[in-house]
């Protein structure tokens, strides 16, 4: 048996990286640093984060196909030095 699933969630953020290198004049040693995924917050949304809602599954007669929209919160992407 195979399922395929297609998801449309979708998250748009801008980021960027950046570093560094400093050569010094001792024996060719350098030293390096970077930042990494430094930028604005990042929230999902799309189609596939609504879904089927029943408020009440133990009674009968309630209305059991509301449509509820799972909520997401903005975060970070994990910042690397």
């Amino acid at each position: 048996m195979k399922r395929t699933f297609i998801l449309i969630i979708i998250a748009i953020i801008i980021c960027f990286d950046i570093g560094t290198i400093l050569t010094t004049p001792f024996y060719g040693i350098r030293f390096s640093g970077s930042i990494n995924n430094y930028g604005t917050k990042m929230q999902i949304s799309g189609d596939d984060l609504l879904i089927r809602y029943d408020p009440d599954a133990q009674r009968a007669g309630n209305n059991e196909s509301i449509d509820a929209n799972n909520a997401t919160d903005d975060f970070d992407l994990p910042l690397k030095l």
